[in-house]
């Protein structure tokens, strides 16, 4: 059975509120960042800057080498104070599993508190749900999917920077459309990616082509 992608359309409307009214955003990645991860928040960071608000990116460990191909991979903030914070009016986690993987609220619980509001956009079975708007689709690919869908929602047309992104992280989850969650779904929205000047090339250089024999080892 192909799961397709489905989001709940109240949280996508709270969702949509939340970013019309806010002008300062920052978009959190997991720690130990991947691809997925680093895509989903590059594709959202440009789309919101398309918007005219002021967006950041932040990661509580350093964005690997890897992965600085990805607009934006070697400018996000990892040091965050409270102040630095509460400077925003929203902020949004993406790809993260569970609360524990922002790793800010350790030393800043009040992230989770709704001041300012978070908004959770994710793919995994582990996720608590530890957001005032959750976006999740536990069968879902990739966040970069997920996205693609927020996208269509909030009537964001996808650039080929932003495709880009998405493409990074949809390759990265299905290990290079090899894993059993490259659905047809998957293929049709990589192929529409690709119609919109998504770089396949680029992402397939960076995260195989460049793999040390270690990895290459650790992955067989």
């Amino acid at each position: 059975m192909t799961h397709h992608v489905q989001l709940n359309i109240e949280e996508l409307k709270r969702a949509r509120d939340l970013i019309e009214r806010s002008n300062r955003i920052l978009i959190i990645s997991h720690r130990g960042p991947d691809a997925d991860s680093v895509g989903s928040n590059s594709a959202l960071r440009l789309g919101l800057e398309k918007k005219g608000k002021h967006v950041d990116s932040a990661c509580a460990d350093p964005i690997p080498k890897m992965l600085h191909f990805i607009k934006y991979g070697a400018d996000f903030k990892e040091e965050l104070s409270w102040d630095d914070i509460k400077s925003y009016d929203l902020l949004i986690s993406v790809d993260c599993g569970a609360h524990k993987l922002l790793k800010y609220h350790e030393t800043m619980p009040a992230i989770l508190k709704g001041l300012p509001p978070l908004i959770n956009i994710a793919h995994h079975e582990t996720n608590d749900m530890f957001g005032a708007v959750n976006i999740v689709d536990t069968e879902a690919a990739a966040t970069a999917l997920v996205l693609y869908f927020v996208f269509q929602f909030l009537e964001m047309e996808v650039s080929g920077e932003m495709a880009t992104s998405l493409v990074a992280g949809l390759y990265y989850d299905t290990g290079s459309f090899k894993h059993s969650n490259t659905s047809s779904e998957v293929l049709q929205v990589m192929s529409d990616l690709m119609k919109r000047g998504a770089n396949y090339e680029k992402v397939v250089k960076h995260l195989f082509k460049t793999a040390s024999v270690n990895k290459l080892r650790l992955w067989g």
